[in-house]
């Protein structure tokens, strides 16, 4: 009795401290909860800052190539600009240093009734872009939030390509709009690029040049199938990131873009839910846009800046959330075939679906190379509260690390593979040994970004407790499988190479169980990829927590929304309140 009378004094003094305390105490925590989950969706938190000139590379076989997983930006300082001839002639020929005025800072949010209807004046549409940059999962999180801005404004979304292999991170406004419509452009590169005399005398031809066959634009639906968001948020696809070019296809004219800047803080801005009637916390943003001033901006384009980060686009209230929801759940890898079919056939070479456990170790360059020992100190932990390792196992303790920005590891390769099963033995179902024990994985599938994980002292623990831990490596090699044919119609790249971490991650989606690494947006992806695999896969498994919401259903909420929403603007003006 006294035990319940305790939790109840308990519980009642929750919900006095949160009717009382002022909303700035909770409300970043309202809005900003880590990995929470939303209709089956992760709400993915920000990655932690990594080198953005950091590529990772993988190995398979004796191709080298460069990981998506490799940039991940957030909490990241600002690049300085560079001092460099090209970047200072780029700063002072740029057409993007004077434009239009900036989106003035307000933290309060208000519209009419009139504004949530989308336009039905096809000579009055409206349009919003944003600017690329950082590794492709960084660059999804940036299209869900575009997806979600253009909700909000009731614009139409000109959907920039994806830029896969080589990438590069925030650097500024100015710096990556130069970047993208000059740097990383193949346009009127040609034959130049053959042309050695020319190159010698021109340093910034040498360098697009040397850029070229490590980077390409792909278009998203290469990869999704983004169709049914037609139904809610109007997009069409851009071909290129040249300014001009979009300036020509649309007709734009001085004065019907307006930039939103982000020239000197990757925080600079975070958008606001216009359908919560909270107030909207900055967390770690500098300032709150005004939602009014986007949706009645005049110009014919917002063109933003970054909009990675999955703090920067506010989703409070229920509606804004599905909406959300919806749109993530568009996300799963429907392409190419060459991607799917490979996938396929390495799955069934393990033993088919749910036939063995999957993990991902993020730790293969940059702030994940000198963070190793905590992120694999943290992996051990979470794999093997599920998984129990072999009988007589004695653990090899992890070494001790520093956090933060003391962090400074780099591993010293072990001159032998660490001891464990070949590949060939643990890929034949006869010689495979079954543990008897249930909670012994007998198949552990590991993606990683690590080019020799038999060999990293980090790993040792692993091979050891696990009868057999797969790599890529073991199942594949690049040049003699399909991926190696995928071209890119727009360039002619060959960008197969660039979706190897794809199928890795794709092949490790599809075990029974699989364990994330921390601060890894494409690991979170990965566990996105494997709850949506194992609710289609089993039917009705966990259809509770992974909930698929469909078209239709959003659509039929959003009329009582915006009406609940327009009642609420209407009640805060009869009182006076803002």
């Amino acid at each position: 009795m006294g035990r319940r009378r305790f939790w109840i004094v308990g519980l009642v003094l929750v919900v006095v401290l949160y009717i009382a305390l002022p909303r700035r105490c909770y409300g970043d925590w309202l809005s900003f909860q880590r990995f929470r989950w939303t209709d089956g969706v992760m709400d993915e938190e920000d990655a932690l800052s990594l080198d953005a000139t950091n590529a990772t590379s993988t190995t398979i076989g004796a191709t080298q190539i460069l990981s998506m997983d490799g940039m991940e930006l957030e909490d990241v300082a600002p690049v300085v600009a560079s001092t460099s001839t090209t970047s200072a002639t780029a700063a002072s020929t740029s057409p993007f240093t004077t434009t239009t005025e900036q989106i003035k800072p307000s933290p309060i949010v208000s519209t009419t009734p009139a504004d949530l209807q989308p336009s039905t004046d096809s000579s009055a549409t409206k349009y919003l872009t944003y600017l690329v940059h950082s590794g492709f999962h960084n660059q999804r999180i940036a299209l869900i939030n575009a997806f979600m801005v253009s909700y909000y404004t009731n614009r139409t979304l000109l959907v920039p390509p994806a830029l896969i292999g080589e990438v590069f991170g925030w650097d500024g406004f100015d710096q990556m709009m130069y970047k993208q419509t000059h740097r990383y452009s193949k346009h009127e590169l040609g034959d130049n690029c053959r042309n050695k005399t020319l190159i010698s005398s021109d340093d910034d031809l040498k360098i697009r040049c040397q850029l070229a066959d490590r980077y390409s634009w792909l278009q998203w639906d290469r990869l999704y199938n983004l169709t049914k968001l037609q139904g809610l948020v109007p997009f069409e696809w851009r071909e290129d990131m040249d300014l001009h070019n979009l300036e020509k296809t649309y007709g734009f004219k001085e004065g019907d873009i307006r930039f939103v800047r982000d020239n000197s803080d990757p925080y600079e801005y975070a958008v606001p839910d216009p359908y919560s009637v909270k107030k909207p916390v900055a967390g770690k943003y500098r300032r709150i846009l005004d939602m009014e001033e986007l949706r009645n901006a005049p110009e014919r384009l917002l063109h933003f800046g970054s909009l990675f980060g999955s703090g920067r686009v506010h989703a409070v209230s229920s509606h804004s959330r599905r909406v959300r929801s919806f749109i993530r759940q568009q996300f799963v890898f429907q392409g190419p075939s060459e991607l799917l079919a490979t996938a396929e056939s390495l799955v069934e070479r393990l033993g088919g679906p749910f036939t063995y456990v999957g993990l991902h170790a993020r730790v293969g360059d940059g702030k994940f190379t000198r963070h190793a020992p905590e992120i694999m100190e943290k992996l051990w932990k979470s794999f093997t509260s599920k998984h129990e390792p072999v009988e007589g196992f004695e653990m090899t303790p992890f070494p001790p690390y520093k956090t933060g920005d003391d962090a400074d590891y780099a591993p010293t390769y072990l001159t032998t593979p660490i001891d464990h099963l070949p590949a060939e033995m643990c890929l034949d179902p006869s010689q495979r040994p079954v543990p008897k024990n249930p909670k012994i994985p007998a198949l552990v599938y590991l993606a990683t970004d690590e080019r020799h994980p038999d060999t990293h002292p980090l790993f040792q623990n692993l091979y050891r407790a696990f009868p057999c831990v797969i790599t890529l490596g073991d199942l594949f090699g690049y040049n003699q499988s399909a991926l190696a044919t995928v071209t890119n119609p727009h360039d002619g790249a060959n960008v197969g190479k660039f979706m190897i971490p794809f199928l890795d991650g794709l092949v490790a989606s599809r075990g029974t169980h699989f364990t994330t690494s921390m601060w890894s947006t494409f690991s979170l992806y990965i566990k996105f990829l494997h709850d949506a695999f194992e609710y289609q896969g089993r039917a009705a498994a966990d259809a509770k927590r992974f909930k698929w919401l469909t078209l239709d259903s959003i659509l039929k909420e959003q009329r009582k929304e915006r009406e609940a929403f327009a009642r609420r603007q209407s009640l805060k003006k009869s009182t006076g309140k803002s």
